[in-house]
């Protein structure tokens, strides 16, 4: 358990962990502790005895990261007085095992100002005196991507009219991937692009892909963003298909095809596919890389988990996420003593 600056960091893993695993030191995954006296068949413990047993597997438990922290040894920074305040918080949260009421606990970093474009923030820690602010700027230096892929038709409808009228068992057969799973799809003549585009949205969770019509094209993009997202379309029957066949976006602008990208449909020999791209940024300094549309800013002076919407996630440059700030009194604050602790959500 490594302390943030001056402020007592309490991590998440150490104070929702069950019974007999601790999030740091040398008990982490232990089994929990055996209650002398208990019965071997688990379902003939009574309520009195259930709750003396998971009073004492969190005190074991408490025991082992106190005996962890008994190891710290105090270095320029405050890591002595960081001890005591950590210290204080355990046998606060021990008195709440016994039974007891939690006293002594601190208030949580409170988060205000929340900018437009973040659906969620999070703070989880920060090196922050008491009473202190601090804001938390991110700036885009590479936008999240989809995978992302076109297909067209020359209209509002497929037509075949290229197999010949005379060919009543014509059809137009894809393979459709995402990163979830693959389906073929098989369609007839005068099949509208709205049909097509809720047939694929209707196996959206199997694929991991979207449909979308607009105008004469069919969008098809995979559900997340980021490098280990993609979207594939290999034509397996083009049924004689009129159109430009499959495209894909510009390179400024993911909403639109490139004319110049087309690939017939009676011309690839295998899968049309497109990756989508890592969201990347700095975070009061910090590099990081994005999982999707989430940033998390382990190592800068705020720890905080950010979740943008797509269009901020896409829009290069600097803004203030949100502003942290620690309580005024009753010690450090700790981020994660309930599941609301430190969560801020707009909308």
């Amino acid at each position: 358990m490594q302390p943030i600056g001056s402020a007592a960091y309490i991590p998440e893993s150490i104070i929702e962990a069950g019974a007999g695993t601790v999030g740091a030191g040398p008990r982490a995954g232990a089994a929990a502790p055996v209650v002398a006296g208990a019965p071997a068949d688990s379902a003939a413990i009574s309520p009195e005895a259930r709750a003396k047993a998971r009073a004492g597997a969190w005190a074991s438990a408490l025991d082992a990261v106190q005996s962890t922290l008994a190891h710290l040894r105090p270095t320029a920074g405050g890591a002595q007085e960081t001890r005591k305040e950590v210290q204080g918080i355990l046998s606060a949260v021990r008195g709440a095992a016994a039974g007891g009421p939690i006293s002594n606990v601190p208030p949580p970093f409170t988060v205000s100002d929340i900018a437009e474009g973040v659906e969620r923030f999070r703070a989880i820690g920060a090196d922050l005196k008491p009473g202190e602010s601090a804001a938390v700027e991110v700036t885009v230096t590479q936008s999240a991507q989809q995978g992302v892929l076109f297909l067209h038709f020359g209209g509002q409808q497929i037509d075949l009219a290229g197999a010949g009228e005379d060919d009543a068992s014509a059809r137009f057969k894809i393979e459709i991937a995402g990163a979830a799973g693959v389906r073929e799809l098989a369609f007839s003549s005068g099949t509208t692009l709205e049909q097509l585009a809720d047939t694929i949205n209707a196996l959206s969770d199997v694929i991991g892909v979207r449909a979308t019509v607009d105008g004469d094209l069919v969008r098809i993009a995979s559900v997340a963003h980021g490098a280990n997202a993609f979207v594939s379309v290999g034509v397996l029957e083009d049924g004689g298909a009129l159109g430009a066949g499959v495209l894909h976006a510009r390179a400024d602008d993911s909403s639109a095809a490139d004319p110049d990208s087309a690939w017939p449909f009676d011309g690839p020999v295998g899968p049309i596919r497109d990756l989508g791209q890592s969201l990347l940024a700095t975070i009061n300094g910090h590099d990081y890389t994005g999982d999707g549309l989430r940033l998390r800013s382990v190592g800068a002076n705020i720890d905080a988990i950010i979740l943008l919407e797509q269009w901020r996630a896409q829009t290069l440059g600097t803004f203030t996420a949100a502003t942290v700030s620690a309580p005024q009194n009753g010690g450090p604050p700790v981020v994660g003593a309930s599941p609301s602790a430190g969560l801020d959500l707009r909308g």
